[in-house]
């Protein structure tokens, strides 16, 4: 059920905004808002939703916070073998 909950969601976004008459508040004549830069990459609502549904993101945030964690171990036991060593 949450699936295709999550389907008809994602066609419905995907299907407004390829809408011809697809008119936002503040939208220039060429269909772009005043606030999109060419430089910025457009992260699509459709692909936030899905991630946002299947956590994605807390997934992806967990193994930047594991990596971080592992480098800060490694770098904690590299101080305390040399101070062994010292000795």
């Amino acid at each position: 059920m949450r699936t295709l909950l999550l389907i008809f969601i994602s066609i419905a976004i995907i299907g407004c905004s390829k809408c011809e008459n697809n008119t936002s508040a503040g939208a220039t004549k060429d269909g772009k808002s005043p606030a999109q830069s060419k430089t910025q990459p457009v992260s699509t609502t459709a692909r936030d939703v899905i991630e946002g549904m299947t956590g994605k993101t807390a997934v992806d945030q967990g193994k930047k916070a594991q990596d971080k964690i592992r480098a800060i171990s490694a770098d904690q036991n590299k101080k305390l073998n040399e101070v062994l060593n010292d000795k």
